[in-house]
Parts: C-alpha cells; sequence; structure tokens
C-alpha cells in the first residue's frame, strides 16, 4: 500500500521558478535581483507615484 506524502510546497521557491523560466537572469544564487527585474519589466511597471488620501 503506497503512503500520501504530506509535504508542503514552498511557495516562494515555486514563484522564483516561474520568475526565473520568464526573465533568465534575474535570479542568481537563488536571489532575486529586483533592479534586472525592473530594467526588464520597464518604467511602466514599476513607478514610484503614490498616492495619498489626507
Amino acid at each position: 500500500m503506497n503512503k500520501p506524502k504530506f509535504e508542503t510546497q514552498n511557495p516562494t521557491t515555486e514563484n522564483l521558478k516561474k520568475i526565473s523560466n520568464l526573465f533568465p537572469g534575474v535570479i542568481t544564487d537563488g536571489k532575486l535581483n529586483i533592479n534586472l527585474l525592473r530594467t526588464m519589466l520597464g518604467e511602466e511597471v514599476f513607478n514610484d507615484e503614490v498616492y495619498e488620501f489626507t
């Protein structure tokens, strides 16, 4: 009889694999280079515009 495995997937590891597939080179030694990712995605995605209600 085979026993089911009760292991939880690490979402961070899975997400890093997905990002690595989409943007090769942005992950080095298991760490995300956010500045390189920003450059690849462009300024339209990462702008510093902030809204504040006062």
